[in-house]
């Protein structure tokens, strides 16, 4: 009696790696653009906290420049904002969001969302939300 495996075993066990490849490499794949996503939302919240600082060293005002006002002493420097698909940038908007990459600043006293920033992308994150909306 011969030992080992069937053509037919062979090819089913082949089969299935290749099912198994199938539905692990698109998760592979995804994983930089999801990694410069999460770094991005963080350094988000580093700006925010950031400007809450200054907020309250301030006597309840924001920042009414382009956030330069906010280094070296509340951040290092103006982190980037590195989404695929958009240019990578630190550079803070303030005139116009044009969802095209970098930061947008509230910077009007009379804007009802003064002191507030976003990801100035147009697009939607891989959970499916607005940058805009982050």
């Amino acid at each position: 009696m011969k030992s080992g495996l069937t053509r037919l075993q062979m090819i089913f066990a082949l089969v299935l790696v290749l099912i198994f490849a199938g539905l692990s490499v698109p998760k592979i794949i995804d994983i930089p653009r999801k990694t410069s996503e999460g770094q991005t939302k963080y350094n988000l919240e580093r700006l925010r906290s950031a400007i809450a600082a200054y907020y309250g060293d301030n006597r309840g005002t924001y920042p009414e420049d382009d956030l330069s006002v906010l280094v070296p002493r509340y951040i290092e420097k103006i982190p980037y904002e590195d989404v695929y698909g958009y240019e990578k940038s630190n550079k803070v908007n303030t005139k116009e969001f044009t969802g095209k990459g970098g930061w947008f600043y509230f910077n009007r006293k009379d804007d009802p969302r003064w002191g507030d920033i976003i990801a100035d992308l147009s697009g939607y994150d891989s959970s499916g939300k607005k940058w805009a909306e982050n």
